[in-house]
């Protein structure tokens, strides 16, 4: 790196540093700390959402998928902002009676009772511990690349930062540097994608440079299934914990569609430029280590300066995405869990165990994510521990559905059980199928039939006159 390209990214590392810190003044209570004061403005809440769910595995894990497999795997992509849409016309105007809850686990707590709060917890600090290691995996790619540091040493020097803002600053911090990254990471990628398509003399020599096989649409021959159960799995990532806090961040359902509706055409030209630069990296013939096509294409064509700046949009894609992850980890451990086991923990100890948990999963987080090095592989199994236990009873109770709470136990453990099965069993080898898919299938099978049981037997038990 020259010392110019390094001034910047040092520059930005603590101007996030700051900002974020500069917001923990204003922490006073869980409330604070998980939400704030629900009084953001709706470019606040786009840039937050934005930055939150395009994270490592939608940008640097897509540009290695692109380029080892081709704009069928852009395609799957196009799942983030159908989902999007799906929130924002179909959840957004039954989220009111959820105001002033903090977490997903409140909600199934309301909808299911206290218990099912725990398991939600549970799982989604299973999960955002998880897409949390994604993200540092990426963030360790990155700096091993750039400074050749090791990738232990470069995931724990740029994951540090966000663990310490995060643990101080809470949501404020991390919706504060989310808007300066989410603007970083609006310049940068484009800027990477226009200068490499000048490198390789446009769009028609960039198609004629790059092989017939990348360029079609449409998986190939045996993996269509599985694609499908990708597709799924990238539509189920939208309505993670972090996404959920968005939607009780919001001031009201009419703020929820618009903010959820505009990030969602705001993906389509993003995820567009990504696959472009992928097929950049091929046509280029930039060979190397796929995990690294990023860093090695903007290391390649950049000249000094937009060098550091597109370094400091893969930094900010992957922080923004680090910093949410790691509060609703946090939120999901201390409130959603221990929280209910101890019901008489003050205010006070609550918020200085919450701290403690960032601070402490920040650092376990980076130990898994360099043991498991694959970015889409831990991305993508991250999501067993949720979709199978939690989606379909949330979205039951976020609809207003009344059922029964044996039926969300009955139901999650069916699908926690029929996902564990698949994997032991291999069967995604077999099938082509995630074992996600079997999951939610099974979570909604047992969900429904036990639930017509316990209403068919509530009638028999309180006969009408």
């Amino acid at each position: 790196m020259e010392f110019f390209d390094l001034g910047i990214i040092i520059g930005y590392l603590v101007l996030t540093l700051v900002a974020g810190l500069y917001q923990s003044r204003k922490v006073k209570s869980m409330k604070d700390y998980a939400i704030a004061d629900r009084n953001y403005s709706t470019p606040v809440m786009v840039a937050t959402i934005s930055a939150t769910l395009i994270g490592g595995g939608s940008t640097v894990g897509l540009v290695e998928k692109v380029s080892l497999f081709g704009l069928s795997y852009l395609i799957l992509f196009l799942g983030d902002p159908i989902s999007k849409l799906m929130i924002a016309n179909f959840l957004a105007g039954r989220m009111e009676r959820f105001k002033g809850l903090i977490s997903v686990g409140d909600i199934m707590e309301k909808c299911y009772g206290k218990e099912s709060k725990i398991i939600t917890g549970l799982a989604g600090s299973l999960l955002s511990a998880g897409l949390l290691a994604a993200q540092i995996s990426a963030l360790g790619f990155l700096f091993q690349y750039f400074f050749n540091l090791s990738h232990l040493w470069g995931a724990f020097i740029g994951f540090g930062i966000v663990v310490l803002y995060s643990t101080f600053g809470g949501i404020r911090a991390v919706t504060l540097t989310d808007v300066i990254q989410f603007s970083i990471l609006l310049i940068a990628i484009p800027m990477v994608c226009d200068i490499g398509l000048g490198m390789v003399g446009g769009y028609e020599a960039l198609f004629h440079n790059v092989p017939e096989k990348l360029l079609t649409i449409v998986p190939e021959e045996g993996k269509l299934l599985h694609s499908f159960s990708l597709f799924i799995v990238i539509i189920i990532s939208c309505l993670t914990p972090p996404a959920v806090q968005r939607l009780l961040m919001s001031r009201d359902k009419v703020q929820i569609k618009k903010s959820f509706t505009i990030s969602a055409f705001l993906d389509v030209p993003f995820y567009s430029t990504i696959g472009l630069i992928g097929l950049i990296a091929v046509a280029l013939k930039l060979n190397g280590i796929p995990s690294l096509t990023m860093p090695y294409l903007i290391n390649s064509i950049l000249p000094v300066g937009f060098k550091g700046l597109a370094m400091v949009g893969m930094l900010a894609v992957i922080m923004s995405t680090c910093d949410s992850y790691l509060n609703t980890a946090s939120v999901s451990v201390v409130h959603d869990t221990i929280r209910p086991l101890i019901p008489n923990l003050s205010a006070r100890s609550e918020l200085l165990m919450m701290k403690l948990t960032t601070f402490i999963l920040g650092f376990l987080a980076i130990f898994i994510a360099v043991k498991y090095k694959t970015i889409m592989d831990i991305f993508v199994g991250a999501f067993n521990v949720w979709g199978p236990v939690v989606i379909i009873p949330l979205c039951v109770g976020i609809f207003g559905c009344h059922t029964y709470q044996r039926s969300f136990f009955w139901s999650a453990g069916s699908g926690f059980i029929m996902s564990l099965v698949w994997i032991i069993m291999d069967f995604e080898a077999e099938f082509n199928i995630d074992p996600l898919i079997p999951g939610m299938v099974a979570n909604g099978i047992v969900f429904f039939i036990t639930h017509q049981l316990y209403k068919r037997r509530r009638r028999v038990l309180i006969p009408s006159y």
